[in-house]
């Protein structure tokens, strides 16, 4: 699609939103956003984005535009349109780059939803890049059926078949649920699954078992997944790992972490520890604490968070290695303010912090 149609696309999605605008009853809702980060370094960085979004309702048809401001200048531009017709839905999207007139993508989606039968159209266009979606799904007594269809350009406007996938879900015996998937990719067949959830085993009601089977072009593969439930109302969760060095062997339960959660009123407190060295918070923290606050004021609700990461043989007290904090306050309903800081206490540095502001219409 050349640069003139692309424009001009955008140009059609939001002038018929004002021309129907002018001629129906509709109303106009929006926001406006800005936010300041500062980086302490060194070097030090000041980084400002401003949103504005508009959309004009009209009766069940909707257009709407955003636009985006950075320290750069004037960085993204969108504009949308949603049509409802009954039992079809219809939306277009188009986003450019105004800091070098490119066109970055252009989105549609077709929705028809019938009694038994839900169908789907997914069209996408960017640049050097085009792709088709076609997906349905239906459901007969307790017999469920999703197909999804995908084409995918090769650097051009041709499109070619990317992928197949068909899954049906059916009950099976001693009310255990079945399932069947067949995938197909664009150099043949991929694989053929059959899987058997809800297995339970009788005195042990937080343990059960799924069973997946898959045939592929060389091999075939099955794998039992276990699956604990403590129950809703438990506080504490405990996180356990299977081991299953092959498909077809079982060796051990390794517990590797705890969780605690406790509600007061409008204070939550939260604690997890990762015991095995291999799972981490943050990608390098063993531990974590946190306190929310949530509660209402004079204006509107407000809210705060605390977080303290430990690291295993740090160098600070505790082995405290970061701090993270939000607030967050409304001021009725149409405006927000929010900050946020991330200090490193390894580092001996402020990392981050935030100011935002947002207010609607």
């Amino acid at each position: 699609m050349k640069r003139g149609g692309r424009w001009l696309a955008a140009v059609l999605l939001s002038s018929s939103g004002f021309v129907l605008a002018a001629y129906a009853d509709s109303t106009l809702s929006g926001d406006w956003s800005f936010e300041a980060t500062f980086d302490p370094g060194p070097p030090f960085a000041l980084g400002l984005t401003t949103n504005l979004d508009l959309t004009y309702e009209v009766g069940d048809w909707s257009f709407s535009m955003g636009t985006k401001f950075g320290t750069s200048g004037w960085t993204g531009q969108d504009f949308e349109m949603d049509v409802d017709l009954g039992g079809v839905d219809f939306s277009s999207s188009v986003g450019f780059n105004p800091l070098t007139a490119a066109f970055k993508r252009w989105s549609n989606d077709l929705d028809l939803d019938l009694e038994a039968l839900s169908l789907s159209v997914g069209f996408d266009v960017a640049p050097n890049y085009v792709s088709l979606d076609l997906s349905g799904s239906g459901e007969i007594d307790d017999v469920s059926l999703d197909l999804d269809i995908g084409f995918r350009s090769k650097g051009d406007c041709n499109l070619l078949f990317e992928s197949l996938d068909v899954t049906v879900d059916f009950p099976l015996f001693c009310e255990y649920g079945g399932s069947i998937e067949i995938g197909v990719k664009d150099d043949g067949f991929d694989e053929l699954v059959f899987d058997l959830s809800g297995i339970d085993l009788p005195g042990i009601p937080w343990l059960e078992y799924g069973m997946e089977i898959a045939f592929e072009v060389d091999e075939k593969t099955v794998k039992m997944r276990p699956k604990f439930n403590f129950g809703e109302t438990s506080c504490v969760d405990v996180y356990i790992e299977v081991q299953t060095p092959t498909h077809n062997t079982f060796t051990s339960v390794t517990v590797y972490g705890f969780k605690f959660q406790a509600e007061v009123g409008a204070v939550t407190f939260e604690g997890i520890s990762y015991l095995d060295g291999t799972h981490k918070l943050n990608g390098k923290y063993w531990e974590m604490y946190s306190l929310s606050i949530n509660e209402e004021n004079c204006c509107g609700p407000a809210s705060a968070t605390l977080k303290v990461y430990f690291l295993e043989g740090g160098i600070g007290l505790f082995d405290i290695g970061l701090f993270e904090g939000a607030f967050s306050l409304e001021l009725g309903e149409s405006i927000t303010i929010d900050t946020s800081f991330t200090w490193d206490i390894e580092a001996g540095a402020l990392e981050e912090l935030t100011l935002s502001f947002e207010m609607s219409w």
